[in-house]
């Protein structure tokens, strides 16, 4: 029997609801699937990001420890954690290169790339604090004790040994140790330029916005710290051999009286022969300037400058008057040849001169000094000094061959005590040979060219600069006025005032004599020399004198000589203030083609440079440039914005230099 269009009984279909029912059971297996997979994919990922940051996070911590014991001048420490520091973002940087199969993900492939950067810098800052830290520790351990490897110097600060405990053996290894310094703190500069430009690189994102938040003081950091090693450390490298490594060194030394004031600092006084090897003093020996001058009177005939001629009455030139260039290189090579003229055997390496204000100021640390029943102070030295071989020596019996052995023997006990200085207060004796060399109150010319340039190049050699820019130095001579230029005041102006396409200039000299006739101070006689831009013509001087009140008591108006030297036009002329007087000394003239092509292009420099072994002249500019001031460095006060002059009121402390913007 046949039954049409109707299913046979146990053959029918299967009701929709268990359909979707496998279906169901099929999606969650597969799901299933999926998620066993991703597990076994993700889970080491995120296991493997999360040893990447606890190992950056580590290594972060260990850079601010680091930074924290370096202040502390704890170089142990501090190595040791950057030692840390780079190991844990080496470790970090390890674990970073599992997760680089993510970054073909969009969504994760820049955070993927800023972590990268994030590390990479990380490891080039460890890297380079480290070398630094190292250079540093390699040098202290020298002073520590001689013997101890690189990264494990604990700091200086409590250490009480005196500088001369250190043996000729540690001293070589500290000079060699300087010298290499330079090719390696250049290492660590090329290790800090890749981590700032590894962490340049990183964008901010929500995953690396407090990352770079947190880093970023420490970054301004490094950056000044790369800046700082950008700049020319030659002086690490040329230091060993200035004090006798490899090769011993003599040195021509001068003691440069800036109370009675020469153009190459001060009045030559005491001389001496400084022999240096191996950072060690061999042998010092002084003498008054006169023991060596006053034999050669006899036979010495070199024709002196004709001021020294015409004020100082003297008929030849010698080692004493020798230093009348404003230059001390220059000075120092003329000193050294009347050395010899005058018979001085020894070979010499270079020179260097120094002013009682920097025996002063290393009085300062070194404490008090008693010679002969005198005590000299860092406020007295120079007032007992001078009583001590200009009067004392009449009453106490001293032959006047040798009342400057004092000079010696406080040289000697100065140098002795700076050798006991204990070794954490050597930042202090650099800081005095710093300013020293700054003020000007300490120059070194040296005959190796190497040395020399270096020298110039670091302002020590006490070069005067010359330029196509505006430049003024006014120098003075002090001619037998004994030590007036001790309670000299003196204040330099300066004002220009257009004319025409061009300018004038006038220059001016205020002195006023706050002392009296007595065995130490007299009227002041000096030959004062303006020293401006080559090219600049002169237009009138006032206050010049033919000589002084007792030679000339009519007190006629005196000449102006115009002269070249050092590259720059000269007006000297000759004036003279009596006790309690006050006079002004002051050259007018048309600048030179060079500044006032300079001024009508928009943009003047001017060059202001002091003395050698004066104190601290004060400067004030009134500059009328006759078009309006657009910006100047350094700036003048607010209230004088606006118009066309630049004013401000300074002092020679320093050499100073002044830069103006027009419109």
């Amino acid at each position: 029997m046949e039954f049409h269009g109707q299913p046979l009984v146990g053959s029918a279909e299967k009701p929709p609801q268990k359909v979707w029912k496998y279906v169901l059971y099929g999606a969650l297996a597969f799901l299933a699937f999926v998620i066993v997979i991703g597990a076994a994919i993700a889970v080491p990922a995120l296991l493997t990001a999360r040893e990447v940051y606890a190992q950056a996070q580590a290594g972060r911590d260990a850079l601010f420890g680091a930074k924290d014991a370096a202040e502390q001048l704890d170089f142990k420490t501090a190595s040791g954690r950057l030692d840390e520091a780079a190991q844990r973002f080496e470790a970090a940087q390890r674990a970073e290169v599992k997760l680089k199969p993510f970054k073909s993900l969009p969504f994760l492939r820049d955070d993927l790339t800023n972590i990268y950067e994030l590390l990479e810098g990380g490891r080039e800052a460890a890297i380079a604090l480290k070398e630094a830290i190292d250079v540093g520790a390699d040098l202290v351990a020298v002073l520590k004790n001689g013997g101890m490897t690189i990264g494990s110097v604990p700091d200086l600060s409590g250490d009480a040994r005196p500088v001369s405990s250190l043996t000729r053996e540690e001293k070589r290894v500290l000079l060699q140790n300087l010298s290499q310094a330079p090719d390696r703190l250049a290492v660590a500069r090329t290790s800090l330029d890749r981590a700032i430009t590894a962490w340049d690189r990183v964008k901010k994102t929500p995953l690396t916005e407090g990352i770079l938040a947190s880093i970023e003081p420490y970054k301004a950091q490094l950056r000044t710290m790369r800046d700082l090693m950008a700049k020319d450390l030659s002086p690490l490298a040329m230091l060993p051999s200035i004090f006798g490594y490899p090769a011993p060194k003599t040195y021509l030394f001068l003691m440069l009286n800036n109370t009675e004031l020469r153009p190459g600092g001060g009045f030559i006084g005491t001389y001496g022969i400084l022999k240096v090897e191996d950072a060690e003093i061999a042998s010092f020996f002084t003498d008054d300037i006169y023991a060596i001058d006053g034999p050669s009177e006899a036979y010495m005939h070199e024709s002196p400058p004709e001021p020294l001629k015409k004020y100082l009455r003297v008929p030849s030139w010698f080692m004493r008057d020798s230093n009348w260039s404003p230059d001390f290189a220059v000075s120092a090579l003329n000193v050294e040849k009347f050395y010899h003229l005058e018979g001085g055997k020894e070979a010499i390496d270079g020179v260097i001169g120094i002013t009682p204000t920097m025996i002063s100021k290393l009085l300062a640390i070194t404490g008090p000094i008693t010679i002969d029943g005198s005590t000299f102070t860092a406020d007295n030295v120079v007032d007992e000094l001078e009583y001590r071989v200009e009067v004392a020596f009449w009453t106490d019996g001293t032959p006047q061959a040798q009342r400057k052995d004092v000079v010696g023997k406080l040289g000697q006990e100065l140098i002795k005590r700076i050798l006991g200085t204990k070794l954490s207060n050597l930042a202090q004796l650099a800081e005095v040979a710093q300013a020293s060399l700054k003020e000007k109150h300490l120059m070194a010319s040296f005959h190796d060219a190497t040395l020399q340039a270096f020298a110039d190049g670091s302002g020590w050699s006490g070069r005067f600069r010359s330029g196509t820019d505006d430049q003024l130095a006014i120098i003075d001579a002090n001619l037998a006025s004994l030590k007036t230029d001790a309670v000299m005041d003196k204040k330099i102006s300066y004002a220009l005032k257009p004319d025409g396409d061009s300018w004038i200039a006038r220059a001016s000299i205020t002195y006023k004599n706050n002392g009296r006739f007595n065995w130490k101070t007299t009227r002041y006689r000096t030959y004062t020399r303006f020293y401006v831009p080559l090219g600049s013509t002169l237009i009138k001087g006032e206050g010049m004198m033919v000589d002084d009140k007792l030679n000339d008591p009519k007190r006629r108006p005196g000449a102006i000589d115009v002269t070249e030297e050092l590259g720059h036009t000269v007006f000297g002329a000759f004036v003279s203030i009596e006790p309690g007087e006050s006079r002004a000394l002051t050259m007018e003239y048309r600048v030179s083609d060079a500044v006032a092509k300079t001024i009508r292009n928009g943009s003047y420099l001017l060059d202001v440079q002091k003395q050698l072994g004066t104190l601290a002249h004060g400067l004030t500019l009134d500059l009328d440039f006759g078009k309006n001031v657009a910006r100047a460095t350094p700036p003048e006060p607010q209230t004088q914005w606006g118009d066309s002059h630049y004013r401000l009121s300074t002092d020679l402390r320093t050499d100073r230099q002044f830069s103006v913007g027009l419109q």
